[in-house]
């Protein structure tokens, strides 16, 4: 099992990835929520 900072690594990353996403005008908001489940 990962130890707790390779998750919150993770989650950063998740993070990082899902806030560059222009949620008003994106096509791929889809992929914003995937983002964020995946952070949570």
């Amino acid at each position: 099992m990962p130890k707790k900072e390779e998750h919150i690594s993770w989650a950063s990353h998740d993070r990082n990835f899902w806030t560059s996403l222009d949620l008003d005008s994106s096509p791929f908001t889809d992929w914003a929520v995937t983002g964020m489940f995946y952070e949570s």
